[in-house]
C-alpha cells in the first residue's frame, strides 16, 4: 500500500507541475487520445483536462503493474525499475485483502517482522532508484534541456 501511495503522489506531482508530462499522457493514453472533441469544446476541455487526468489516476489500481509502468516509463521518461521482486507480496497482500488472511486453499497467511522489514527496505530501494532518476530529470527541466 506505501508502495502504491509513492506511485500514485509521484504521478500526479508531475501532473500538477509539467505540462509536458500532461501532454504525454494525453496523446499516449487511449482514453485520453480516443477522445473527440468538437471544435467548441476545446478550451473547456484545456480547462478541466488537469482534473480528468488526476481523476483517471485516482481510479487506477496502482499494483496493477502493466498499466503503472507505462506512465513512467512513457510518460514521465524514466526507466522504472522491475515490479517483479513484489510479486510474492502483492499475492500475500491480496489473500490478506481480499480472503480474510487465507490463501485460494484456505491455508492461513503468514508474515512475520523479517519479511515486512525485507520489504520495507525492497520498496525503499525502489523509490530511491526512482527519485534519483526524477530528480535527475527535475535538474534537465531546470536547465533548459526539456520542455517543462
Amino acid at each position: 500500500t506505501g508502495l502504491e501511495a509513492f506511485l500514485w503522489e509521484t504521478v500526479t506531482y508531475w501532473v500538477d507541475y509539467d505540462e509536458w508530462v500532461i501532454s504525454n499522457i494525453v496523446t499516449r493514453i487511449p482514453v485520453f487520445r480516443e477522445q473527440t472533441l468538437k471544435l467548441g469544446q476545446i478550451f473547456e476541455k484545456h480547462e478541466t483536462l488537469k482534473k480528468d487526468i488526476k481523476a483517471y489516476l485516482q481510479h487506477l489500481v496502482w499494483h496493477r503493474w502493466n498499466k503503472v509502468a507505462p506512465l513512467f516509463k512513457f510518460k514521465l521518461e524514466i526507466d522504472i525499475p522491475s515490479f517483479k521482486q513484489f510479486d510474492d507480496a502483492l499475492v500475500k497482500r491480496h489473500d490478506v485483502v481480499h480472503r480474510s488472511g487465507f490463501t485460494k486453499e484456505g491455508e492461513p497467511i503468514n508474515v512475520d517482522v523479517v519479511e515486512i522489514e525485507a520489504l520495507c527496505e525492497q520498496i525503499l530501494r525502489f523509490a530511491t532508484e526512482i527519485d534519483g532518476q526524477l530528480s535527475s530529470r527535475a535538474a534537465r527541466l531546470a536547465f533548459g534541456n526539456e520542455p517543462l
